[in-house]
C-alpha cells in the first residue's frame, strides 16, 4: 500500500545516514560506560521539525510515527497481500495488524504507528556523561564510531546534536587532525578523527561541528497515550 510504502522509504533515510566525520572510538574516552541513560533524560518527547515522537526510557531511544490512512474498499480488495477481517487490516509485509474503523458500507480508515529503535545500550552503543550531557557512541564499522550528543535543558527538553552533511569540515580541520579515508560510496564517512579530550570538548562547543539537529520538547505520556508494547 503507498502510504506503508512512504513511511519505509523516509525511514530508511533516516537510518542510512552515516556523518561524515567519525570517530576512532567510543568518546569521550575517559568515561566510563552508563548501565542505563540517566532519569533526567528519560520521558517522552515531539520532535520540533516533523512532529514524530521520541521515546527515552532506561537503555533506548524510539522514534514513533503515526500515519492516518483513508482507503475505500475497493482500494483494499485491489491490493495484493491485503485483508480486512472483522476490525482489522493485516498487510504481508507487517507484523501485527491494523485496527481499522468503518465510516461506512465502503470506506476505512485507521492509524498505522511504526516504531524504530535509533539507539539501545548494547556491544557497539554506549552512553557517556561528559559535561553534563549524554554522548551517544555507535559503531558503524569496525574502528569507526559515530558519535551524537544528548543536551538536556532546564525545561527538561532535550536538544539533539549530531556530525551531519551540514558541518564545517575546516572547522573540525582546525580543532584537530582529520584522517581522510577511502570511499566508494556515496553515504560514507569522509574523515576519521582522534581528537584529545581538550580537542573533543572545543568540537561539542562549536555549533558548526556539531550540528543542532532537533529539539525534543517534553510531554506526559499520560496525557498523550503514548504507550509502546
Amino acid at each position: 500500500m503507498k502510504y506503508l510504502l512512504i513511511i519505509s522509504i523516509c525511514m530508511a533515510m533516516v537510518f542510512s545516514c552515516t556523518p561524515p566525520v567519525v570517530f576512532d572510538s567510543a568518546y569521550p574516552t575517559d568515561a566510563s560506560d552508563l548501565g542505563e541513560i540517566p532519569f533526567e533524560y528519560q520521558g517522552a518527547f515531539i520532535c520540533e521539525s516533523d512532529s514524530s515522537l521520541i521515546i527515552i526510557d532506561k537503555t533506548d531511544i524510539i522514534i514513533r510515527k503515526e500515519e492516518y490512512f483513508r482507503l475505500s474498499l475497493k482500494n483494499v480488495e485491489e491490493k495484493e497481500g491485503c485483508l480486512i477481517s472483522g476490525n482489522n487490516m493485516y498487510v504481508d509485509n507487517r507484523e501485527e495488524c491494523i485496527p481499522i474503523v468503518f465510516e461506512n458500507d465502503s470506506i476505512v480508515r485507521g492509524t498505522v504507528i511504526e516504531n524504530d529503535t535509533l539507539f539501545r545500550m548494547e556491544h557497539g552503543s554506549v552512553a557517556r556523561m561528559y559535561k553534563g550531557n549524554v554522548v551517544i557512541s555507535q559503531e558503524i564499522e569496525k574502528g569507526l564510531w559515530a558519535v551524537n550528543l544528548l543536551s538536556l535543558e532546564e525545561s527538561g527538553d532535550v536538544i539533539y546534536k549530531a556530525i551531519t552533511d551540514k558541518t564545517k569540515i575546516s572547522n573540525v580541520q582546525h580543532i584537530t587532525t582529520t584522517k581522510e579515508l577511502p570511499t566508494t560510496k556515496r553515504n560514507q564517512p569522509k574523515y576519521k578523527v582522534r581528537p584529545t579530550m581538550g580537542e573533543f570538548d572545543e568540537m561539542m562547543k562549536d555549533d558548526k561541528v556539531f550540528i543542532t539537529c532537533d529539539y525534543l520538547t517534553r510531554v506526559n505520556l499520560e496525557q498523550n497515550f503514548l504507550f509502546i508494547n
